[in-house]
């Protein structure tokens, strides 16, 4: 079985969970839902993530998910919502910097989860590469050096995830 310590949850997951469309959407509430209790979260996303899973449920004008979105955009026992701090922000320039291509949102998600000591990622958007590594040298001193495996959720991951938080 894979070994996930912490694991950053795109905004696009929680779209899929609370909107779903299909088997995946399903299975992912269903992970969502059995995750234990543990000290600290083993799920972890950024205050983005709630500007970004609101967009549609404002143009739509869906009170309801307006409402199942704020109350999930608050740390609890199961998930960590980190603020985009300015180290966040100084370590999604350098991943950018690194990584050519990369968008300003993906980065500032990646450097929370490198910053919050993630092992996986976790999104549908297949514009992230399998793994990220995050080393900056500055001032003589390195700065990172852990690597972040990226995952899809195909219904296999999503079993796995079950399995090992569950």
């Amino acid at each position: 079985m894979q070994e996930f310590s912490r694991i950053y949850i795109d905004a696009n997951i929680f779209i899929a969970i609370f909107e779903p469309k299909d088997q995946v959407g399903l299975k992912l509430r269903r992970f969502l839902g059995g995750v234990r209790r543990h000290e600290p979260a083993i799920l972890v996303t950024s205050e983005l993530t709630f500007a970004e899973t609101l967009v549609d449920p404002y143009r739509k004008r869906n009170e309801d998910l307006i409402t199942t979105y704020e109350n999930w955009s608050f740390s609890n026992f199961i998930l960590e919502v980190a603020p985009v701090t300015k180290d966040v922000l100084r370590f999604a320039a350098v991943l950018r910097a690194e990584n050519g291509g990369l968008k300003l949102p993906d980065a500032i998600h990646l450097s929370t989860a490198f910053g919050l000591e993630c092992s996986h990622f976790l999104s549908a958007d297949k514009g992230f590469k399998d793994e990220y590594m995050l080393v900056h040298h500055r001032f003589g001193q390195a700065l990172g050096g852990r690597t972040i495996r990226c995952i899809r959720p195909d219904l296999d991951t999503i079993d796995a995830l079950i399995a090992a938080t569950s």
